[in-house]
């Protein structure tokens, strides 16, 4: 069953019901709301902010703000993480999303950023949500130069490529791993062992550019961070 692209609309704001709602845009290209905020979240910004009422009302009101921003921030870094929740990364359903995606990043960053108090932990946060979309961005466009049928070494760099990007999912926003790795190390042994493959494969290719290469080398050399990072973590959690 194809799941549907679910995108945040960040302070997307529904005037009938008076409450925060997250479209989705199925592959159809139709959009649907798939996700309603609690009421008390409907609150506007303008009113959240203003003097009106007393105090108490104003800072419940901010913190509810604030704990809508995190679950948006959440809800993103979620919809970018779906595109690579496979064995392989979903380029065109990522393509389709991704001016959406990142016009609610800036609206999500615009939001943040004016917060008052000031939220080291949201912007923690919004920190590695931004970071994660351009990593994915990156490589989603480096799989465009490196597509599977166009020779050895590119179909190489392609499966490096769709590793790096399934790797940044074994990890949340707060460095954690997520169940899946934690229920099996098993996995990761096996990229492991795809990966040494693939080096040996690529070494042995003769006469190749040194754009190649360099390309081949970037995104090895990130897989291989990635899983020295996993392979920490997961001591540290078989041992707790």
């Amino acid at each position: 069953m194809k799941f549907k692209l679910l995108v945040v609309a960040a302070l997307s704001v529904n005037k009938i019901k008076g409450t925060f709602t997250t479209t989705s845009i199925n592959k159809a290209g139709k959009k649907d709301n798939m996700y309603q905020e609690h009421p008390v979240l409907g609150i506007a910004r303008k009113d959240i902010l203003s003097k009106r009422g007393n105090m108490t009302s104003v800072a419940h009101a901010k913190s509810a703000y604030r704990n809508y921003l995190a679950e948006n921030v959440e809800l993103f870094i979620w919809s970018v993480k779906r595109f690579s929740s496979g064995k392989s990364f979903d380029a065109k359903g990522f393509d389709l999303n991704s001016r959406h995606l990142r016009q609610t990043l800036l609206d999500l960053s615009a939001s943040i950023e004016n917060l008052s108090p000031y939220s080291p932990s949201l912007s923690h946060h919004l920190t590695y949500a931004k970071e994660l979309y351009r990593k994915t961005m990156d490589l989603s466009e480096l799989l465009k130069f490196f597509p599977r049928n166009n020779g050895k070494a590119s179909n190489l760099i392609h499966k490096v490529i769709q590793t790096n990007l399934r790797l940044m999912t074994f990890l949340d926003s707060k460095g954690a791993l997520n169940s899946q790795v934690k229920e099996s190390t098993e996995m990761i042994s096996q990229i492991v062992d795809d990966m040494t493959g693939w080096e040996n494969k690529f070494n042995s290719l003769p006469r190749l550019p040194l754009s190649v290469k360099l390309a081949f080398d970037v995104v090895f050399k990130e897989a291989n961070v990635l899983l020295n990072i996993l392979a920490i973590k997961i001591f540290s959690f078989k041992h707790e």
